[in-house]
């Protein structure tokens, strides 16, 4: 089989529940384009020097390939060969969570046939026949592979008639190393001091984020508390069974449903113009906004709907905008002295609405057992309805 490198970036026609997923994995006919999307260095899997027929599963460098048929070879020198259709695919089990990953594909012998690639985060590529690379970068982690010979209706054993051609892993091609079958970039480990990625799984223990650091916890859970003090947060229908603080740099957003078992702490935020986020999440404790020159949005308009405090939602002494539309708070809704624009619409409080003492303030269509000087329709220099 002539390998020819191909200059064409695959669309990506994905097949997967989370619709956010489409736009967090891209495939690849490139090895070029590929490896420049790489933040580390890959690492090359070949294949073991010596020809023969292969055991399921085999592992070569840390990495398992299961073949339920038992029908794997190794051909040359660095190649894999397989001969089975779509009732046995291929699997590869990474080492780790994966952000990248590439091979050359096709078949070594007999016809060509189309390859259907799934990574472990549910993305899906269909590679036509003709098309000798497969690559993909996802900003959501995977670490298992699985390919099935869209040409195969069954098993299809060597110089036998069969409806297809012996599929193949190879070499990528001319990046960065020739002998290599198998090429993949794993996420920083995620450790207490380094979250830099996206991740899903159960963390236990405490969790700080710091400058240079960009870290996505989606669907999962961590068992301590998270320190944001730079860097970026992103928390999407996370649970957190402690408490987190952001302090003195970084920007966030909280969304998805998330759970927070303790207090949520934004303080001491330097200024700047990028408007960070809390939407839609649930605060068991208190939420305290304080001594910040960076604009926050708690709740907003339908793409950002309001949050469940059971305590205390606290804004105070602040110098950007504040904006706190439709939240639900379990005890006082506490605003003052803030120097830059707030707003305050559509909250349903359990005790006391308190305002005093800030420079800019309007709202109108809230709740509370009472509102108080700002906050009441009686306030004259206030602009609430």
């Amino acid at each position: 089989m002539k390998l020819t490198k191909l200059l064409v970036l695959l669309t990506s026609a994905l097949g997967v529940p989370v619709a956010a997923l489409a736009q967090s994995t891209t495939f690849y006919s490139d090895p070029t384009t590929w490896s420049q999307q790489l933040t580390t260095s890959p690492t090359v899997v070949a294949m073991p020097s010596v020809g023969g027929q292969l055991p399921s599963p085999f592992t070569v460098n840390g990495v398992s390939f299961t073949d339920p048929a038992a029908q794997s070879y190794v051909i040359g020198p660095t190649a894999l060969g397989f001969y089975y259709g779509g009732a046995n695919p291929m699997t590869i089990t990474l080492p780790g969570s994966a952000y990248a990953v590439a091979f050359g594909i096709g078949n070594y012998d007999g016809a060509p046939d189309n390859f259907t690639i799934t990574l472990g985060n549910g993305a899906t590529q269909n590679i036509p026949s003709g098309v000798y690379f497969f690559g993909a970068v996802s900003t959501v982690g995977f670490s298992t592979i699985t390919i099935v010979d869209d040409g195969c209706n069954g098993l299809y054993q060597d110089n036998q008639p069969g409806p297809c051609g012996d599929g193949g892993l190879f070499p990528v091609i001319g990046n960065p190393d020739p002998a290599g079958a198998l090429e993949y970039a794993l996420f920083n480990q995620f450790t207490s001091s380094n979250c830099n990625g996206v991740y899903n799984s159960t963390f236990n223990g405490n969790l700080t984020v710091v400058a240079g650091q960009n870290c996505a916890i989606e669907g999962a859970q961590v068992t301590g508390n998270i320190t944001l003090t730079g860097g970026s947060l992103s928390l999407v229908g996370a649970t957190v069974n402690g408490n987190v603080q952001i302090q003195g740099g970084g920007t966030f957003s909280l969304s998805g449903g998330t759970n927070i078992q303790g207090n949520l702490q934004i303080q001491q935020l330097p200024s700047s113009s990028t408007q960070s986020s809390v939407c839609g999440i649930t605060v068991k404790n208190d939420l305290q906004f304080q001594n910040s020159a960076a604009p926050l949005q708690i709740g907003g308009s339908s793409g950002c709907p309001g949050n469940n405090i059971g305590g205390n939602l606290q804004v105070q002494n602040n110098s950007a905008a504040v904006n706190m539309y439709s939240n639900t708070v379990g005890n006082n809704l506490q605003v003052q002295n803030n120097t830059a624009a707030v707003a305050v619409f559509n909250n349903v409080v359990a005790n006391n609405l308190q305002c005093n003492n800030n420079t800019g303030i309007s709202g109108g269509g809230n709740t509370a057992q009472q509102k108080q000087q700002q906050c009441s329709t009686y306030w004259a220099n206030s602009k609430w309805t």
